[in-house]
């Protein structure tokens, strides 16, 4: 009787086991949400706008969405509040008019490629020096959940298989297949849906904060949550070197945020509610 119970509880324990994870996987992916019960932030202001340094930048509207894949669990973000979000990488051009001085390793690729060798010291005085010129736009870096939810939003790519994401890759961004380990210059490849350039590829972005751990809860961004302590920042969008998989919406890359690297740039947000529009 013992030789033929045991066998059978087991068989029952997996069943349960596997029967709760299917519901939960199924809970989370198809649960209703009402978005009529957030309130969204929408302004009324122009779709693009272009500063005195040529930096072009779109409009954002707040929503919905799922972030996350891979590694990390996905989950549900509300982004409450509408932003603009530049249109290419600030390119060396961009920041020497800022800084008087270009620090980029790949400096003869032309005015016109995304500035490199930047750490996010040397972003935030540059911030801060852009910010006292142009007194009528305030800029920051985009946080994660802004970052992710343009890039979602606007992705183009829908192939699966890795041949054909690569192939579908090489119209929109420079990565390892295509970019002869150099940078090259913004805007030469395809936007997404949204008009943004070079959100796959080219360098990595800055993120405006440390390595954060996904709560596996529906959040309201800005991200309510501490920095992990391992002393990394978040880049994101994959670089000139990486392969596909590193360029992908959802994939995180973490950085230390003292160091300058040859293939990690930045992009900047305007933040509509401190800016006189």
């Amino acid at each position: 009787m013992k030789d033929a119970f045991y066998p059978k509880l087991f068989l029952a324990l997996a069943l349960l086991g596997g029967w709760i994870g299917l519901t939960s996987y199924i809970s989370h992916q198809y649960t209703y949400v009402d978005e009529d019960r957030f309130n969204y932030v929408v302004h009324d202001v122009p779709a693009v706008i272009r500063n005195a340094q040529g930096m072009e930048f779109v409009y954002i509207k707040p929503g919905l969405f799922e972030m996350g894949g891979g590694y990390w669990l996905p989950q549900e973000v509300i982004i409450g509040e509408g932003f603009y979000f530049q249109t290419t990488e600030v390119t060396q051009g961009q920041w020497l008019a800022i800084m008087h001085h270009n620090p980029s390793h790949f400096q003869d690729c032309g005015a016109n490629c995304p500035v490199e060798m930047v750490s996010k010291d040397d972003v935030n005085v540059f911030l801060h020096a852009l910010n006292a010129q142009q007194t009528r736009y305030h800029y920051r870096l985009p946080n994660e959940g802004e970052w992710e939810y343009v890039a979602r939003t606007g992705n183009t790519i829908t192939a699966q298989g890795r041949a054909q994401y690569e192939a579908s890759l090489d119209e929109y961004g420079w990565f390892s297949l295509n970019a002869a380990e150099r940078t090259h210059p913004v805007a030469s490849k395809r936007p997404n849906r949204l008009g943004i350039f070079d959100l796959q590829g080219n360098v990595l972005e800055w993120c405006d904060k440390g390595y954060l751990a996904y709560p596996g809860k529906r959040i309201v961004d800005p991200w309510p949550y501490p920095s992990m302590k391992t002393g990394f920042h978040i880049a994101r969008g994959g670089s000139w070197r990486s392969i596909y998989y590193f360029c992908q919406p959802y994939y995180r890359s973490g950085r230390n945020p003292n160091y300058q690297y040859k293939d990690v740039g930045l992009r900047l947000v305007i933040d509509v509610t401190k800016s006189r529009l």
